[in-house]
């Protein structure tokens, strides 16, 4: 099964660990992942680079 790990922020960075420690940024984050994974699914311009 394909897979992606995906790493937008990191907590071992002090200014990163205060952002994803509230529930809406990592609803955001989130929700821009699942956009952007649509995105790339949907666009039919994008498919050669699978």
């Amino acid at each position: 099964m394909p897979a992606a790990l995906i790493e937008p922020l990191f907590i071992t960075n002090p200014v990163e660990e205060q952002i994803i420690i509230k529930e809406e940024n990592i609803v955001k984050v989130a929700e821009g992942v699942v956009n952007g994974i649509l995105k790339f699914f949907l666009d039919k311009s994008l498919y050669h680079l699978l």
